[in-house]
């Protein structure tokens, strides 16, 4: 697809959403809300962004085994999230890939991808934290819990999946002969050496040094986000609510999560 296809589409169904969003809601009220919000607070949410920003970067450069800089693994990060905010399909983490085998010395695609599932599947369960959480705290939308608890059970078992094969190199080359290294048209592409370069990105959390690693920087990044929702519900109300800004901050996660919505 087209850039400029997927610039329109992204943008169709932002409207679409945003319009759902919104029926019912007095456009009167909602600019007077706008214009009373305090936005000194912006000033906080923003230092809190670059932070949160900072400890995504470090689990990142931590997956990649450390082969490249903070400062890269910062800024391709950002590029990433800039694209996916405007585009749909995921294409923010394709901008992640290109730039990341532009490095010297590059990093192969498939050991980048891996990286980025890592990072999902870690998001997830942070996701499945903050909705039980806010269910602990009062009762919650069932539509949002049962959402949560779905992709809390897919996030823990590929978890398990990735870990068991970044521990054991010659079962996955077992199972990818079964079932792949059967197929002669692949041949060419040299599949094993394909394989493994996509193992190089999940190796990190084959140790439960790694694992942790992973885990507490996912852990300490969300909490900052969580401070960052915090901060930006102060704008607008005088009394912010832990429980409101959880389920702003997991509702929001989940509906990125879907590959046709920009962020």
């Amino acid at each position: 697809m087209k850039r400029w296809q997927s610039l329109a589409l992204g943008m169709i169904i932002s409207v679409v959403t945003l319009a759902y969003a919104l029926h019912g809601v007095s456009l009167d009220g909602l600019w007077s809300e706008f214009a009373h919000a305090r936005y000194i607070y912006l000033i906080p949410s923003l230092g809190l962004v670059i932070v949160g920003l900072a400890l995504r970067a470090l689990r990142w450069r931590g997956l990649l085994d450390k082969r490249t800089t903070l400062t890269h693994s910062f800024h391709i990060l950002n590029v990433g999230y800039f694209f996916g905010a405007l585009l749909p399909f995921r294409l923010g983490d394709v901008a992640r890939l290109y730039m990341a085998a532009r490095l010297t010395p590059p990093i192969a695609l498939l050991t980048t991808l891996s990286t980025i599932v890592v990072e999902r599947l870690t998001d997830t369960l942070a996701i499945v934290v903050m909705v039980a959480l806010a269910v602990s705290m009062a009762p919650v939308p069932a539509t949002v819990a049962t959402a949560a608890l779905l992709s809390g059970v897919a996030a823990i078992g590929g978890l398990i999946v990735l870990t068991l094969l970044a521990t054991r190199r010659t079962l996955a080359h077992r199972l990818f002969n079964l079932f792949i290294g059967r197929i002669r048209v692949l041949a060419r592409l040299h599949p094993e050496r394909l394989l493994d370069r996509l193992l190089d990105g999940i190796t990190p959390i084959g140790s439960v040094r790694g694992l942790g690693t992973t885990l507490g920087w996912t852990t300490f990044a969300w909490i900052v986000s969580i401070a960052e929702g915090f901060v930006l519900m102060a704008m607008f109300y005088d009394q912010p609510d832990l429980r409101s800004t959880l389920l702003m901050m997991a509702m929001g996660a989940l509906a990125v999560a879907l590959p046709a919505v920009p962020g």
